[in-house]
């Protein structure tokens, strides 16, 4: 197998995160038509291979500036569009998937003025690791809302609330680690690319 990776845009992993993107509105459209079963399936199978597309592309050499890019955009994508799909059908509470839109669309307007202006693209820190889990784990909780007993605070809203609160924590060390390298500082979430 090819292991270069820079000049190279169809690396297996890349496809892999690309097949990611294309379950969203499977996922969608099952949530939406009542197999809530079959878009929690498809949800897990989504959110289990970022887990594949980051050791293929460690294993065999094949990190390019485009799975660095693709890679969260696809995991947020994700996020975003099935949490509010959730809350559509009732399955989530609004707050979260609005507040998660807002900090989202914030970290990829800040990304793009990033790599426009200074080439850099800024990865995820290990606090927005951990949130991104946490917040998968909601969404994952959330297809069974209903099944859940009223009058109690849910699993899913622990969890999202969680989730939340840890991915505004993660954006605030993201604009801090921004600075850092704006000012010179060696940031080991921060990779430079060559103009």
């Amino acid at each position: 197998m090819e292991t270069s990776s820079e000049g190279r845009f169809l690396t297996v992993a890349n496809i892999i995160t690309m097949l990611r993107i294309a379950l969203i509105p499977l996922i969608l459209y099952f949530l939406v038509t009542n197999r809530e079963m079959l878009s929690f399936f498809m949800f897990v199978v989504a959110i289990s291979s970022d887990l594949l597309d980051g050791y293929v592309a460690r294993t065999f050499n094949q990190v390019t500036y485009l799975g660095m890019v693709l890679d969260p955009l696809a995991d947020k994508l994700i996020q975003v569009t099935v949490l509010t799909t959730l809350a559509c059908v009732g399955y989530s509470a609004w707050v979260f998937a609005v507040l998660l839109i807002v900090k989202e669309g914030l970290t990829i307007l800040v990304a793009i003025v990033i790599y426009i202006k200074y080439k850099m693209i800024v990865k995820a820190n290990e606090t927005g690791k951990i949130a991104s889990f946490v917040v998968n784990i909601g969404i994952s909780l959330s297809f069974f809302h209903t099944s859940m007993r009223e009058g109690l605070i849910s699993l899913d809203f622990i969890a999202l609330s969680i989730g939340i609160l840890l991915t505004y924590t993660a954006m605030i060390i993201y604009m801090i680690n921004i600075t850092k390298a704006l000012k010179g500082e060696r940031i080991e979430f921060i990779s430079k690319l060559d103009n």
